[in-house]
């Protein structure tokens, strides 16, 4: 199965994948608990500066009011270049 995505679709996963091109921690995720859970700190932090955290949240509250389309597209970025998880994801 696969999605059509728009021109407004597509300019929205190339913001993510510039973003992401020059932010994305070049770092290996720690395997302890306590410096992984400073590392996915650090890593939520940038995200959510961007306004890359809770994309379908309300521009008011953060969030860039993402369609469902652009939540997919998120996530098939995120998972493209394998980004780190975030600490306690809803």
């Amino acid at each position: 199965f696969e999605l059509d995505y728009t021109p407004e679709e597509e300019a929205f996963r190339q913001e993510l994948r510039t973003w992401l091109a020059s932010h994305l921690p070049s770092e290996k995720l720690p395997e302890d608990d306590e410096p992984r859970r400073e590392f996915q700190r650090a890593w939520q932090r940038r995200l959510a500066e961007s306004r890359w955290i809770g994309i379908q949240w309300p521009a008011e509250h953060g969030g860039r009011d993402a369609t469902l389309k652009q939540q997919i597209i998120y996530t098939e970025e995120m998972a493209r270049v394998r980004a780190p998880g975030v600490l306690d994801p809803v």
